[in-house]
């Protein structure tokens, strides 16, 4: 049932580093990217707990849960297949 997707907290302040270490193993994130990724993390999470509060009631706290995090992975999951890479 994945219930501790749903009590374990979120941790946005370790993504720079996390991706920082990922872009030295090769991902090709950006500085800007890199610098931004918590804010970015946390306006998405925003986004999808409105969407889950809108559509059933569930409580805007659960933007800071891993179950966010999981949906905001599966929402991505093949979104760029198909895209030209970069010269």
């Amino acid at each position: 049932r994945y219930t501790w997707l749903f009590s374990r907290g979120l941790d946005y302040k370790s993504l720079p580093k996390k991706l920082a270490v990922m872009q030295t193993l090769g991902v090709p994130y950006t500085s800007d990217e890199i610098e931004n990724s918590g804010a970015d993390a946390t306006a998405q999470a925003a986004a999808i707990a409105r969407d889950l509060q809108e559509s059933g009631g569930v409580p805007l706290e659960i933007q800071n849960k891993e179950v966010v995090a999981l949906i905001a992975y599966i929402q991505r999951l093949g979104t760029d297949y198909g895209k030209a890479e970069a010269p």
